[in-house]
């Protein structure tokens, strides 16, 4: 029997990989439909589906299939005129979810194949979903010149978010981190160059100084510039409050946000992540407006927008 099974279709970074295994002798090919296949008109075309019978000709010569042999193929869309081929050269073939031996092949070449590109060992071995299109956007976003040559940039995900709005800053880290561009580690109050973007959620890439050789962009990150957040309640704060919508103001107090009235009155206080990154650009000359907006016994909601 011979299986065809395909890998990365869904990653951002690389082409994608083709492997086929007969299972009569164990014999296993691999190949990879080129980047050029999505990243020009080829895409749209879905020329990669006519580069797939081209490895399987040859995949087919290296494993030694037969004409009389029953060919397995996973059900993906990637196969839609591998099908047409094998039925108008008289091969028998089946649908199916290809599973064991040969998925655990094409999987590792694939990323055996991302690994020479650059993409670090320990990013793709040790995450449950390390071909997670934002998550692979933060890697290609700590070097977008060199990196973005990787990508599959014919996808609409690329069109939509490869050339997002990014704020890019220098920073003190105040948690342990990894430099997306070296692989290094990042230590708490050591400088670095920040990035920070919103896709589907927040995001924040660090690397070293010396890592990063682009420009700086020193605005405050989309994410924060209007937003609602929940802000604990100093004891008996709210009761300092006449009513909701009113206009508040923002105090900093030991590298802490608390939202005070107009008679200076602490209402209660930002949470301690929150806190951080407001004072890091209230410093920088930035303010918000605020306004409450809702509350409960033990906590409430205020507006923030970026003046």
């Amino acid at each position: 029997m011979i299986c065809i099974d395909d890998a990365g279709s869904g990653s951002l970074i690389g082409g994608t990989g083709i492997g086929i295994l007969n299972t009569n002798n164990n014999k296993y090919y691999f190949d990879i439909i080129p980047l050029k296949y999505y990243q020009t008109e080829l895409f749209q075309k879905k020329a990669y589906q006519d580069f797939v019978i081209e490895i399987v000709k040859k995949g087919f010569q290296e494993v030694k299939a037969r004409q009389d042999d029953i060919i397995e193929i996973c059900q993906g869309y990637m196969f839609d005129k591998l099908r047409l081929w094998l039925t108008e050269q008289g091969y028998q073939w089946n649908n199916t979810k290809i599973e064991g031996l040969l998925q655990e092949r094409v999987e590792d070449s694939f990323n055996q194949y991302v690994i020479s590109l650059g993409l670090p060992k320990d990013f793709v071995k040790h995450a449950r979903y390390a071909f997670g299109f934002h998550r692979l956007l933060k890697w290609v976003f700590a070097d977008l010149e060199n990196r973005k040559k990787l990508c599959k940039t014919q996808w609409k995900s690329w069109a939509k978010w490869g050339s997002i709005e990014k704020s890019i800053y220098q920073n003190k880290l105040s948690y342990q981190d990894f430099c997306l561009k070296c692989g290094e580690k990042l230590i708490p109050s050591q400088e670095v160059i920040t990035i920070e973007y919103i896709t589907t959620k927040p995001a924040t890439v660090n690397l070293h100084p010396y890592c990063y050789k682009g420009e700086l962009r020193i605005v405050p990150p989309m994410f924060i510039r209007e937003f609602v957040a929940k802000i604990k309640k100093a004891k008996n704060g709210l009761d300092n409050c006449t009513s909701l919508d009113q206009e508040l103001i923002l105090k900093k107090l030991s590298g802490q946000i608390l939202i005070v009235n107009e008679q200076n009155k602490v209402l209660g206080y930002l949470k301690k992540n929150l806190s951080e990154k407001l004072v890091f650009w209230i410093n920088k000359g930035y303010s918000w407006e605020c306004k409450l907006i809702k509350e409960t016994a033990s906590e409430a909601e205020v507006s923030l927008k970026l003046k």
